[in-house]
């Protein structure tokens, strides 16, 4: 996010408030402390919104400890796609 050209709307949603506490950003950006698939689901969407999100990271593609204090769960893979194709380009 720190590093994407500004959008007129940019949202960072995250479950560790840890991470939204240490996060800094030269442009605005909306805090959010929750479940982006809960946000997804009841955000206002024109029909023109861009989503720019990180995939989940499956613990058996990693070859290093756990780093996130909220890790994603094995149906998270399937479940976010889905999820966000619920919103198609136009």
């Amino acid at each position: 996010m720190m590093r994407k050209p500004p959008a007129l709307r940019s949202v960072d949603i995250d479950r560790d408030i840890q991470a939204l506490d240490a996060f800094v950003c030269d442009h605005p950006v909306k805090l959010v402390h929750g479940c982006a698939h809960a946000f997804l689901l009841s955000f206002p969407f024109s029909g023109r919104d861009p989503i720019y999100s990180g995939p989940p990271y499956l613990q058996v593609t990693r070859r290093s400890a756990r780093r996130y204090c909220f890790d994603s769960t094995d149906a998270d893979p399937v479940v976010f796609p889905d999820l966000l194709k619920r919103y198609p380009i136009r």
